[in-house]
């Protein structure tokens, strides 16, 4: 029996996660990992993986910092199992891309691993999405929203198109067979082979793993531009593309992530920075006009106006909110 489930509570085992993040990254995470740390069920223990190349060591301890007895946090430096010649850094994706594809070999303890983008917000106990037999598939996916314009993509820069493209950002991961099939080896022989791909992980797990997928409900990776999906249909907010709620002020939905970030150490300098990104909308604008749009829009609710609102007084009277620093360093 693999440690997956050796380790179990109430009859079930554990729920292993992964995420992978940079620098920039790194303070959104905590808004991620913590809307699973309220969304999980208290009789069961979650156990969250952070993969990544150079996290500074205050970083890897505020990541930490947030796990607890029945969630721990642990942070994994990856960064020499990267392919040079075949994990490429491209538009905004980083090489952090490529890491969920490492899952199965950096947990080589588990048979069962959910990996989730940083910029996915749990509304809902994602112990019930691990929970989901794979029945024989190495992955289990949601289909990208934008499925029919991804597939003519591919048509045009590879030899064969899977018969259906899924969104990377939330993965179901059979690790085992991952493992027993070189699955890695085949995602990277294909990312040499293939360098004009504009989603590369996405493409690559989409073409190698193609007859090898269960599509998953489509409330467990739900865009943040899907505005006519009802909230109580929602399992996971995905804040996908590179827009996101802590770059701009006036984000649907961003109340969901705002929600979650204000109870972790992040809150601080993710506020302030969606402050000094927006600086010129403030400026600009009454804020009252600006909290009125958010609450018009649906991005944001009275209570997050209200803490815009004083945001924007320290910002007004000190040039920059407490706790302020830079999302880079």
């Amino acid at each position: 029996m693999s440690a997956t489930n050796s380790k179990q509570s109430e009859g079930k085992p554990d729920v292993i996660l992964a995420y992978a993040a940079n620098r920039e990254y790194s303070l959104p995470l905590c808004a991620a990992i913590e809307s699973v740390l309220e969304t999980g069920s208290p009789e069961r223990i979650y156990r969250i993986f952070v993969l990544h190349e150079d996290l500074p060591a205050e970083t890897v301890r505020m990541l930490e910092g947030l796990g607890n007895e029945r969630t721990p946090v642990c942070c994994l430096r990856v960064g020499h199992l990267v392919d040079e010649n075949a994990m490429y850094a491209m538009y905004y994706f980083t090489r952090e891309m490529y890491f969920r594809l490492l899952i199965p070999s950096v947990l080589p303890e588990f048979d069962k691993v959910l990996y989730l983008d940083c910029d996915t917000i749990a509304l809902t106990d994602v112990g019930e999405l691990f929970d989901t037999p794979l029945g024989g598939a190495v992955l289990g996916a949601v289909a990208d929203q934008y499925e029919a314009n991804n597939l003519k993509r591919l048509s045009c820069v590879l030899p064969r198109t899977p018969a259906r493209y899924i969104n990377s950002g939330v993965l179901l991961m059979d690790c085992r067979q991952f493992r027993q099939e070189h699955l890695l080896e085949q995602c990277l022989a294909f990312l040499r082979e293939n360098g004009s791909m504009s989603c590369p992980d996405q493409d690559t797990v989409n073409t190698v793993c193609d007859g090898k997928i269960r599509f998953l409900e489509d409330r467990w990776n739900v865009f943040w531009e899907n505005t006519c999906a009802k909230l109580d249909a929602i399992s996971m907010l995905h804040y996908s593309s590179n827009k996101k709620p802590w770059n701009s002020l006036q984000f649907p939905r961003s109340e969901y992530f705002w929600r979650a970030a204000e109870k972790t150490p992040a809150f601080g300098p993710l506020s302030s920075f969606v402050l000094e990104n927006q600086a010129d909308v403030l400026l600009n604008s009454n804020v009252e006009e600006v909290g009125l749009r958010c609450c018009r829009s649906g991005s944001m609710g009275m209570r997050y106006i209200l803490m815009l609102v004083k945001a924007y007084l320290n910002f007004k009277m000190f040039g920059k909110t407490e706790g302020a620093e830079d999302l880079s360093r």
